[in-house]
């Protein structure tokens, strides 16, 4: 299944979710029209996903709360769809026909973004019509089934989508409605602006293989005081935000290319509330100046920022019998470098385990802290897909990350 395939058959369920919230006007059966098009559309692309569609109409509708048995709730639900779901719509048409769309599609989409723009936009009527609009916005812009091919077409015009995002929000938000930028600023999708790396014999061989090839790297950073589990996970993310931001560290792999991130950022896991994983991301630019303990207040604040916003950020395991292997086969730029989890609170002087390369999350580098010993230290493991990182810079990755991690912690 084609990229252009997904994200027509994600469009459909999002015309499908506008149909049933205006049922009985004028609007809906326009909607309905266009949902009928993308199908169409989605066809000639390689192949209509059905599943895909019904999972994304799903999903936005259950983000900005459409419930058919309470009318003040339809009422917020379309607010959030007329002045904010739907001009975010716009802009991603808008951004595919800047990109190179077939030409025979081309005038079909050229129609449908005119025909929305005539009845969407406007400020948001209230501060619960605002909330439920981030909502929806965040549940697509983050559903692979919506973002994976949306940035496999748009490339580094990801980013440029995401500031027109921004701007909608803007223009549409209530007197007391949270800032966008600190929702889109955490979405990896609006952070893929990236610029093409050169690429040798070696490179090229070693870029187009097909599948996962792991290396890994095992390191003792000894620590002789006491930090708290949370410190040294602060002093690794802030170590490896640093490091991300070195031109030979900043690499990572899309398709058969290798690229620098513009602003590379790092991804730091965390499941605190033991029930479900956040990826709370992290911006390389101004980390060096930071303390450790002001990094770790960030990461904090940002996962409580996501976890109150995000309303369930979509989990695509939750979502069976989906094309995930298709999907995965996608290449996205995730605008992430590096992720980091932390079991330093699980205690045990030389325990190590892998955090395994994700190939469906784009990250080079991924660092797993374990067997933590107040008053001895910590290992520090690092794995990365050979694919987007030769073995001397992983090692050259790995020694300097234990090196100013352990120099952080003093």
């Amino acid at each position: 299944m084609t990229p252009l395939a997904f994200i027509y058959s994600a469009v459909s369920g999002l015309e499908a979710a506008a149909a049933y919230l205006f049922a009985g006007t004028d609007k809906a059966a326009e909607e309905r029209g266009h949902q009928l098009i993308f199908e169409a559309l989605a066809a000639r692309a390689g192949r209509f996903d059905r599943p895909v569609a019904a999972a994304v109409r799903r999903q936005v509708l259950a983000a900005i709360g459409a419930r058919a048995t309470d009318g003040a709730a339809m009422d917020t639900a379309r607010g959030a769809f007329d002045s904010v779901l739907e001009p975010v719509l716009i802009e991603v048409l808008r951004s595919l026909l800047r990109a190179s769309l077939p030409a025979r599609h081309r005038a079909t989409v050229e129609r449908i973004v005119v025909e929305e723009e005539h009845h969407s936009g406007g400020p948001c009527g209230s501060d619960e019509v605002y909330q439920a609009a981030l909502r929806g916005a965040v549940k697509t812009l983050t559903c692979p089934f919506f973002a994976r091919p949306l940035s496999a077409l748009l490339g580094p015009e990801t980013s440029a989508l995401g500031l027109r995002v921004r701007e909608i929000f803007r223009q549409a938000r209530a007197a007391k409605g949270p800032d966008p930028a600190r929702i889109f600023g955490l979405c990896p999708i609006m952070r893929g602006a990236t610029a093409p790396l050169p690429m040798n014999d070696w490179t090229r061989q070693r870029v187009r293989g097909r599948f996962l090839s792991p290396m890994l790297q095992v390191l003792r950073v000894p620590v002789a005081g006491s930090p708290s589990p949370r410190a040294v996970e602060a002093a690794v993310a802030k170590a490896a935000a640093e490091l991300v931001a070195e031109p030979r560290f900043n690499a990572v792999r899309v398709g058969h290319e290798m690229f620098a991130l513009i602003d590379p950022a790092i991804v730091v896991r965390r499941m605190s509330d033991g029930q479900s994983l956040v990826n709370v991301p992290l911006p390389a630019h101004g980390a060096a100046e930071m303390k450790v303990d002001g990094f770790a207040r960030r990461i904090a604040r940002r996962e409580r920022v996501l976890r109150k916003s995000r309303a369930g950020w979509w989990d695509p395991s939750a979502n069976d019998g989906l094309p995930m292997a298709e999907l995965h086969a996608i290449p996205t730029v995730s605008g992430v470098a590096a992720t980091v989890s932390s079991l330093a609170h699980q205690p045990g002087p030389e325990w190590h385990g892998f955090a395994a390369p994700e190939e469906s999350e784009g990250a080079t580098y991924n660092v797993l802290v374990t067997g933590y010993a107040p008053g001895s230290g910590f290992s520090l493991s690092v794995a990365c897909d050979h694919r987007s990182i030769d073995g001397h810079v992983m090692g050259e990755f790995g020694i300097a990350l234990a090196a100013r991690a352990g120099a952080l912690l003093g």
